[in-house]
């Protein structure tokens, strides 16, 4: 859905963007996702959420690899290769109260460059305001903290902010339901806004057709997709096109609630 995350429907990979998605969360839930990219990079994720009444918790493992650089001391051909990691592990909590929902996460970070690793902190603060059925609000806040210096100099934390509109409608006596949502990024960092949207529609809360478009990025604007979900168990997959012959990204995520 354009990186546009519905706010009325909760998976264990949403509290990334936002930690208070946790208030959503009814079950036991256990998703796993995996994404290709371009450039042999890959991205790997588990998450599993659970309660406590009204106290929300998840725990998440996020994995982010390029293989195959070609490693050069000096100009000619490679002398070998190598991969470059990236690996976040989170924990998360929201708490809800009647219709607002609170939500924080800690973070671990660690990456590694050929020989050169580091490791550092972040923290995301979330709220889901869920007005009505027909109307959820959210703001989050992300990545706010620091990284040990990667043999010379930190990495800098996209420091983010969110805020997004979601909703949830059924289209006349049909079995239909549409989801769209639109949500505005800003990265400070990069000194720049992005607006993602997207719109979802659903058969019977059994079959799901997605498509989602993107502002103000150079590699891409859309993506596609759809999800099947049929009693305990959800798949889904999304597919986005490059620019620049760089090849599409696929998604696959399954989800098994107890």
């Amino acid at each position: 859905m354009g990186d546009s995350y519905a706010m009325n429907k909760f998976e264990p990979s949403s509290t990334f963007y936002n930690p208070a998605l946790l208030g959503l969360s009814t079950n036991l839930e256990l998703q796993i996702v995996h994404k290709e990219w371009f450039q042999d990079s890959k991205t790997e994720y588990l998450g599993f959420a659970t309660h406590i009444n009204n106290l929300k918790l998840g725990i998440g493992i996020n994995s982010f690899s390029i293989q195959n650089i070609e490693l050069r001391t000096i100009p000619g051909p490679p002398e070998g290769t190598f991969t470059a990691r990236n690996l976040v592990l989170s924990l998360a909590g929201a708490y809800q109260f009647k219709n607002i929902t609170a939500g924080l996460s800690g973070k671990f970070l660690y990456e590694k460059i050929h020989i050169h690793e580091a490791s550092g902190y972040a923290f995301d603060l979330g709220a889901l305001y869920s007005y009505s059925d027909y109307l959820q609000i959210s703001l989050s806040i992300n990545n706010i903290g620091k990284m040990n210096p990667l043999y010379i100099q930190s990495s800098k934390l996209p420091i983010n902010l969110r805020f997004g509109l979601s909703s949830s409608l059924k289209l006349g006596a049909t079995k239909l339901n549409a989801n769209p949502a639109l949500q505005l990024l800003t990265i400070f960092s990069e000194k720049k806004n992005h607006i993602h949207g997207g719109l979802e529609i659903g058969y019977d809360n059994l079959v799901f057709f997605r498509l989602g478009a993107q502002s103000g990025y150079s590699t891409h604007n859309f993506s596609t997709g759809f999800g099947i979900s049929y009693k305990f168990f959800t798949f889904d997959y999304a597919y986005l096109p490059l620019k620049y012959e760089l090849g599409n990204s696929h998604s696959f995520s399954i989800k098994v609630t107890f």
